[in-house]
C-alpha cells in the first residue's frame, strides 16, 4: 500500500471499521500505541519517518482537558512544519448555549457556555492553525466512541428505566460505518489534489426528535431480541425535559458539495447496529438474531 494515514484514537469500534474500509480502498492506517501525541519532537520525528499523506484525530477525548489541548496544540504543529493535511473530529456539543430552536450550518458561530463546548472550541481553533485542516463536527453517531448515542438510549430502555425524551430537539444521526466511509472518501480526494478545506457538518440525511429515535430502538428490542423495553415518557412543546443537551440539529452541505458525499438515513442498518452494540457490550443474554 502506498498511502499511509495517521490516525489518533483510543482501539475500539471506530478505529476496527476505518482499519476495514481503508484496506478495502488501499490505503494503510497506522495507529502506534506507544506514541506520546503530546510531545512534539518525538511525533514530529514519527511523521518524517513513516510519511503519511494525512493524520486524523478521533479521540472521545480526556477527563484532563489540558491534555487533550496540549496532544492537539502538539499535533497541529507537526501538520503545518511537515504540511500534512489534518482531519479533526469535533461535535455539535461546541454549540452549546447558542441556539436552542432551528439547525445549525457551517457559518454558524459557536458561543459554548459550558466547559466541554469550551474544551471543543479551543481543539477546534488547534486545528484550524492548519492551513490543510478538515473539522467534522459530528450529529449524533450511532456507533463508535465519540458521542455514541446507543450508549445513552439502549442501556437505559433495556433496564426498564424511567426515560423523558422530547419530541421537538432533533439531531441527524450517521452510523459509524457512514462516517467511516466519508473519511475515505475525503482522504482519496485530499491525495489527488482536493483543496477543501475548514469546517464540514456530518450528520444523516434526515432529521429525528428523541422520541422518534427511541420509538425506533425500542421496536427493534421488542420484535428482534425480545426485550420487554418500554416507551419513554415523551416531553410536550414547552417543556424543558430531554435527554440530551446541545442541539445535534446539524444542517449545511459541504460535504456534498465539495467531495461528492451523499447522506445516509440514520434508519438503514439500524438493526443490525443494534445487534452489533448488544453483542459487544453484552447488553442482554441469548440475544436472538434470527
Amino acid at each position: 500500500m502506498g498511502f499511509k494515514v495517521l490516525l489518533r484514537s483510543l482501539p475500539g469500534e471506530f478505529q476496527s471499521t476505518l482499519k476495514e474500509v481503508f484496506e478495502e480502498g488501499s490505503l494503510e492506517l497506522i495507529s502506534p500505541d506507544d506514541l506520546d501525541w503530546s510531545d512534539a519532537s518525538a511525533l514530529k520525528a514519527y511523521c518524517q519517518r513513516v510519511l503519511p499523506c494525512a493524520v486524523v484525530n478521533y479521540s472521545p477525548g480526556s477527563s484532563f482537558y489540558s491534555e487533550e489541548e496540549q496532544a492537539l496544540n502538539s499535533l497541529s504543529q507537526v501538520c503545518s512544519d511537515c504540511t500534512i493535511p489534518l482531519i479533526h473530529f469535533s461535535s455539535y456539543r461546541v454549540f452549546d448555549g447558542v441556539i436552542e430552536e432551528g439547525g445549525l450550518d457551517e457559518y454558524s458561530t459557536p458561543a459554548p457556555q459550558d466547559e466541554n463546548g469550551k474544551h471543543l472550541l479551543t481543539l477546534e481553533n488547534s486545528c484550524s492553525t492548519v492551513s490543510q485542516h478538515l473539522i467534522l463536527r459530528l450529529s449524533w453517531v450511532l456507533g463508535g466512541e465519540q458521542e455514541n448515542m446507543l450508549d445513552h438510549f439502549i442501556p437505559r430502555l433495556m433496564k426498564g428505566q424511567q426515560v423523558i425524551v422530547s419530541d421537538h430537539d432533533f439531531a441527524r444521526p450517521i452510523s459509524v460505518g457512514s462516517l467511516t466511509n466519508i473519511v475515505l472518501a475525503v482522504i482519496r480526494q485530499v491525495i489527488f489534489g482536493a483543496q477543501n478545506w475548514g469546517v464540514f457538518h456530518i450528520r444523516g440525511s434526515d432529521k429525528c426528535s428523541e422520541a422518534e429515535f427511541s420509538d425506533a430502538l425500542v421496536r427493534i428490542l421488542q420484535s428482534d431480541f425480545s426485550c420487554p423495553a418500554e416507551l419513554p415518557v415523551v416531553s410536550e412543546v414547552g417543556n424543558k425535559g430531554r435527554l440530551l443537551a446541545g442541539n445535534a440539529l446539524l444542517e449545511g452541505d459541504r460535504i456534498t458539495r465539495n467531495f461528492g458525499v451523499q447522506y445516509i438515513s440514520w434508519r438503514k442498518g439500524l438493526k443490525a447496529l443494534v445487534q452489533n452494540y448488544i453483542e459487544r457490550n453484552q447488553a442482554i443474554s441469548g440475544v436472538r438474531t434470527e
